[in-house]
């Protein structure tokens, strides 16, 4: 009788510490970063496992959490989205094409504008181009264009990653609300797109 009791007990503090365990803060400990939670745990960040979600045949990103929340897939669609805060979301879209039928960065960059204005409802006059240049994601050859426009009264900017493989294209976009193109927003995609990895191509 006291093995189920016990057993009882054990899955009841397990399942306590899984909801009630969210990350408070992050400090440099003798060199090491530990992170606190909530429930006056702690760990070293160093010996958390690798997650990793499969993007395309050929792409993952992993580390992304907990700064990045991915948004949970309700239906099939070409992107994934990661949601940062309420000022701050990101997507990744992936396809199966790339070079192969001749396609290049510039149709991307070119073409874009004409979706962001699309979907929503301005004219592709409305939207910005501020800055282009040079990019890596996983240590290939990118390329990063930032885009701004005034929706309803506010400010918003995208910031848009382009790979281009052989027979395969993926965009990283993070997008911010704020007054100006800020250093933190730009740090941020960085970041995001540095968690992206591309397996080797043949």
């Amino acid at each position: 009788m006291r093995i189920p009791i016990l057993l009882t007990t054990i899955l009841i503090a397990m399942s306590s510490f899984a909801q009630a365990q969210a990350l408070i803060s992050r400090n440099l400990v003798n060199g090491r970063m530990v992170e606190l939670f909530d429930d006056f745990t702690w760990r070293y960040e160093d010996e958390i496992e690798n997650f990793c979600v499969q993007l395309s045949s050929v792409a993952e990103i992993c580390d992304f959490e907990p700064e990045w929340k991915l948004i949970p897939v309700t239906s099939p669609n070409l992107f994934i989205d990661f949601y940062f805060d309420e000022l701050n979301q990101a997507r990744i879209s992936t396809h199966n094409f790339g070079d192969d039928i001749g396609y290049t960065l510039e149709n991307v960059i070119e073409f874009f504008p004409t979706n962001i204005a699309e979907y929503n409802g301005i004219t592709e006059d409305e939207i910005n181009i501020f800055a282009e240049m040079e990019a890596t994601v996983s240590d290939l050859p990118a390329r990063t264009v930032v885009y701004g426009m005034n929706l309803n009264g506010v400010n918003m900017f995208i910031y848009s990653t382009v790979w281009l493989g052989d027979s395969h294209l993926m965009q990283i976009l993070t997008q911010n609300y704020d007054l100006n193109i800020t250093k933190a927003g730009v740090e941020r995609h960085i970041d995001f797109v540095s968690k992206v990895r591309i397996q080797p191509q043949n």
